[in-house]
């Protein structure tokens, strides 16, 4: 893997409407923009056809004798399928820390905002 991407690799990726069957993709984490699971029609990574907000997925279910996984967000399930027990174990822990590493951020944030908050208190207390 490239040192551009957190992840990458194929994927089934089920249809929107559920009508139109399961399409083989190319999926990439870009590392300039780890919030977007981009998919693509080959690994040349010139046609991109649409990309998942990791930001929104609510949860992650498995189903994994199937090597099935889905992406729950608020708007839409995305149901991806792996090639092999491998792949699926790379995709979901993959995708899992990637959107783990989100909630670490927000709540380092919210913790340096909380101390800058306690100094400005501390030091108006003072005068």
């Amino acid at each position: 893997m490239s040192q551009k991407y957190l992840l990458s690799g194929w994927l089934s990726k089920q249809g929107a409407d559920k009508l139109g069957g399961w399409k083989k993709r190319f999926f990439v984490v870009h590392a300039f923009n780890p919030s977007e699971l981009h998919y693509y029609v080959n690994d040349d990574i010139k046609e991109d056809k649409g990309f998942i907000d990791l930001k929104s997925v609510l949860d992650i279910t498995q189903q994994k004798k199937k090597l099935l996984f889905n992406l729950n967000t608020p708007k839409r399930i995305f149901s991806l399928q792996a090639l092999s027990e491998k792949d699926f174990n790379y995709w979901v822990d993959g995708i899992a820390k990637v959107i783990e590493s989100f909630s670490v951020s927000v709540e380092t944030m919210a913790n340096r905002q909380m101390e800058k908050l306690k100094i400005l208190l501390r030091d108006k207390d003072e005068e």
